[in-house]
């Protein structure tokens, strides 16, 4: 399987439950980086989730199609140093974003997962910095 299939097969699972998702992912957020914590002030997990929650859904919509993915990204990117955002968050981020697909995924989750999301998120990374 490719890495493209397996986003797309582990993210079924955020999309039945994205709620639960979006409150995982911030809980896990702010508990292993309490200092990102100020950045949401004037947004709500909610709020900031449903957002986190559509860039997922964009970026894996267009998983096979990487100029769409640049197309988004690059600016994104931009904004998020307006909101405060420094290199060393995205790995936590980028963490607590792979723990959470994973405790969604249950047994259905291998390291071919894992793998395939830690390639992504690094692809995102790069774009966005």
């Amino acid at each position: 399987m490719d890495t493209a299939q397996l986003v797309e097969e582990s993210f079924e699972n955020v999309m039945l439950r994205k709620d639960e998702f979006i409150l995982e992912f911030y809980d896990d957020l702010f508990k292993m980086a309490p200092a990102v914590e100020p950045m949401f002030r004037n947004t709500t997990k909610e709020k900031q989730g449903q957002k986190l929650y559509n860039s997922l859904v964009i970026l894996v919509e267009n998983i096979r199609n990487p100029e769409a993915i640049q197309e988004i990204l690059e600016p994104l990117g931009q904004d998020h140093v307006g909101y405060g955002a420094q290199l060393a968050h995205y790995p936590v981020v980028g963490e607590c974003l792979i723990n959470t697909i994973s405790k969604l995924n249950g047994d259905q989750w291998s390291s071919d997962h894992e793998q395939a999301w830690l390639n992504t998120y690094q692809t995102v990374v790069d774009l966005m910095t």
